[in-house]
């Protein structure tokens, strides 16, 4: 395989083990709760939704500001804070939602945070070889 490919693949790895596998962990333990009841469960449902929304509003904005740097545009500066800052404070809000959501199973909580960090040192364990590769890519001249 090319250094491109192992590149590709190691980001897709990190975004399973940094998105996908917690979500999914998170969402299968909660689900399958003999105590879950349709609150619980709407409540969470919805988190999930607005962490989606989440991503994809930041991506828009990213579009955003790459169309006007395109186009030789002056950037709108409070969209590319609004990029930085809009994370931090709505991972805030969905947190705290998502506790509240569960206040009823906080034993089933820390299996969800033990499994959730478990993947997340993995994702960040495989930033390096993903480096490795992008260096590599990025050092070798394209051929004609």
């Amino acid at each position: 395989m090319t250094n491109k490919k192992w590149s590709y693949l190691f980001g897709i790895l990190i975004f399973l083990f940094t998105f996908i596998i917690p979500l999914a962990i998170v969402f299968l333990m909660y689900m399958s709760l003999d105590s879950t009841d349709s609150n619980v469960s709407m409540n969470i449902i919805g988190v999930f939704i607005c962490v989606g929304l989440l991503f994809g509003f930041i991506k828009l904005i990213d579009r955003d500001c790459v169309r006007r740097d395109k186009l030789h545009r002056n950037p709108v500066v409070w969209l590319i804070n609004l990029k930085y800052w809009l994370p931090p404070l709505a991972g805030t809000i969905l947190f705290t939602w998502f506790i509240y959501a569960v206040k009823g199973e906080i034993q089933t909580l820390w299996i969800v945070m033990f499994i959730t960090s478990i993947c997340e040192l993995i994702a960040f364990v495989l930033k390096w070889p993903k480096e490795h590769f992008d260096r590599l890519v990025e050092s070798t001249p394209p051929t004609p």
